[in-house]
C-alpha cells in the first residue's frame, strides 16, 4: 500500500476482535487504494454480516469471486 498500512491485515484483526465497524472502514480505505483486492471484499462482507447487512455482504462476496475466481478469496466468499 502506498501509505504503508496493510489494510487486509487491519481488517482481519478488527473482525477477529469484534471491531466490525472499524473493519468496514479499513476495507473502504483499502479498496479506494486497491480496488482489485478481493480479500478486502471478503473481510468487509464478514463485517457487514455481523451487522445483519446481508445484501451488502452478498455483494462483497460476489465482488471477491469476480476479482479472484480461483483464489482463496473466492473460497472464503
Amino acid at each position: 500500500m502506498p501509505d504503508g498500512i496493510d489494510y487486509v491485515s487491519a481488517a482481519r484483526f478488527c473482525n477477529a476482535h469484534g471491531a466490525h465497524a472499524t473493519a468496514i472502514d479499513a476495507c473502504r480505505i483499502g479498496l479506494s487504494l486497491d480496488p482489485g483486492n478481493a480479500m478486502l471484499h471478503v473481510y468487509r462482507a464478514c463485517a457487514y454480516d455481523e451487522f445483519g447487512r446481508s445484501a451488502d455482504a452478498v455483494a462483497d462476496c460476489e465482488a471477491a469471486r469476480r476479482l479472484a475466481p480461483d483464489g482463496p478469496a473466492a473460497v472464503l466468499a
